[in-house]
């Protein structure tokens, strides 16, 4: 299988309200995707990561998968410093 087919499944707040956690599982299969969302109100900074969890007693092999995706918009106004990983 090439694709997954994930649909919500529930939300966890976590760290004492500094985290929020999306849970995505898969149509068939028994693979969850962890979208975990944290803040940072004092820089103005949002971090995503995504966790992939398989509940299934069958291995996987996974060929690529994407915490986000950001589309800066065609304007000439906007100026991009830098992308740091944390």
């Amino acid at each position: 299988v090439r694709d997954l087919l994930l649909k919500f499944y529930g939300y966890e707040i976590a760290d004492n309200g500094k985290e929020l956690v999306v849970t995505l599982k898969d149509d068939y299969y028994e693979l969850y995707t962890h979208l975990h969302y944290r803040a940072f109100e004092d820089v103005d900074i949002i971090t995503r990561y995504a966790v992939i969890e398989n509940k299934s007693k069958d291995s996987i092999s996974l060929e690529s998968a994407y915490s986000a995706v950001w589309y800066v918009p065609d304007n000439h106004e906007y100026r991009l410093s830098y992308l740091s990983e944390f």
